[in-house]
């Protein structure tokens, strides 16, 4: 064996030193780098704690309202599926001791137009204010004469009927009009350009009364007057639920859902603190800008606004016969007036 030369023991020497060294450096640093994966794990998975010092209402208050196109209660803001709300409560013929069964022509047709002031790209929104508004009296067929009964419950009036149009010429003139220009129908095809909701004082307005009519009327439901509407008596009593102290207290449910029809207009106001009725009760647009209020401030309160009522526009009553007739002997009170 040859000898070494000094070169290469110095060498040898210094690499047994070393070794060990690195070893220990090696496995120092294997040992970090895991508790830096774990942790990254625990940082992506857990949600992060809010500081005890700074509730979640004070966090969304942290919005600042001075920024461009910014809702300072985005943080409060749900998904919301339509970028508009037809608001509508008709009035109808009538006489004592009738019911939804009756054979109703509309004789007011009443609307309040909400929009979103503003709606970011998620669809998130809780701010509506009235945009437009549309009234038209109508002038019935079938019974022609109001009865007294009638005239006293609305306020309206024989000669408000008489000089009114037809309720099939109102859909497709004014009222037509009024949707095109508010850039939510096309003027021409009539087809729906935005998505926009029925909002209604309980089910009977378009499930009822609009269906009732179009028979009457011997016309089809217009495409911009069919689908799902939104029951704004139910969407209250859902708020009620949401919002009973017992339940958020223990997360029971406390809460009895009052009926639809013991939630007149006058109770949701003063339920969601709006105070009184504003105007004159039955009559059309009164009673719809009360709904109006109603609705304003569901979306204000955070609630998501949607369909909740089905419209068959096939219906049929006992009392329809064939093209748009009615059968007098299935009506009831049979007599024309009072």
């Amino acid at each position: 064996m040859l000898p070494l030369s000094p070169f290469t023991q110095c060498l040898g020497i210094l690499l047994l030193f070393t070794l060990p060294i690195f070893k220990w450096l090696r496995i120092r640093y294997t040992k970090q780098a895991g508790k830096n994966t774990v942790q990254a794990t625990k940082d992506i998975t857990t949600p992060q704690k809010r500081p005890e010092s700074q509730p979640l209402s004070s966090q969304r208050d942290e919005v600042d309202p001075s920024r461009d196109n910014i809702d300072p209660t985005a943080a409060m803001q749900p998904y919301q599926p339509y970028d508009a709300f037809l608001v509508l409560d008709v009035e109808a013929t009538c006489q004592p001791g009738t019911d939804f069964d009756y054979a109703n022509e509309i004789i007011e047709w009443p609307v309040c137009l909400l929009r979103w002031k503003h709606k970011d790209k998620n669809g998130n929104a809780s701010r509506l204010e009235i945009v437009d508004e549309f009234r038209s009296f109508v002038k019935p067929v079938w019974r022609p004469q109001l009865s007294s009964f009638c005239t006293a419950l609305t306020g309206i009036t024989q000669d408000n009927v008489d000089s009114a149009p037809l309720f099939h010429t109102l859909l497709h003139t004014s009222f037509h009009d009024f949707l095109a220009r508010n850039g939510l129908i096309d003027a021409v095809t009539g087809a729906r350009l935005v998505p926009f909701c029925w909002c209604t004082d309980g089910p009977w307005d378009v499930r009822d009364f609009v269906v009732k009519q179009c028979f009457i009327s011997k016309i089809r439901l217009p495409p911009w007057l069919s689908g799902d509407v939104m029951d704004v008596r139910r969407v209250v009593t859902r708020w009620l639920e949401k919002n009973d102290p017992q339940r958020r207290a223990t997360g029971s449910v406390a809460f009895t859902s009052p009926r639809r029809k013991s939630l007149p207009i006058t109770r949701q106001l003063h339920l969601l603190g709006l105070g009184a009725f504003e105007g004159r009760q039955h009559c059309g647009i009164d009673d719809t800008r009360n709904v109006a209020r109603i609705v304003i401030e569901l979306a204000r309160q955070g609630m998501p606004l949607r369909a909740n009522t089905p419209v068959n526009p096939r219906r049929r009553w006992q009392w329809m016969g064939k093209n748009g007739k009615v059968l007098e002997e299935f009506v009831r009170p049979a007599t024309p007036t009072l």
